[in-house]
């Protein structure tokens, strides 16, 4: 997918990396966070943890 700009709501996360869907929203809202995603080749996520923390 090329570089691009898009509406807050109009994303499109079906043409991102699966583990975006879980990690944008929260970047978007300025929150800190930690994750791990474990990938099966590049499109399938087997697990996965996010968690909203106070600081980095």
């Amino acid at each position: 997918m090329r570089p691009q700009w898009f509406q807050l709501d109009e994303v499109p996360f079906n043409h991102m990396w699966a583990d975006d869907i879980y990690w944008f929203p929260l970047l978007l809202q300025k929150k800190l966070f930690r994750g791990y995603f474990k990938f099966q080749g590049q499109d399938t996520i087997l697990e996965h943890t996010l968690k909203e923390v106070e600081e980095v």
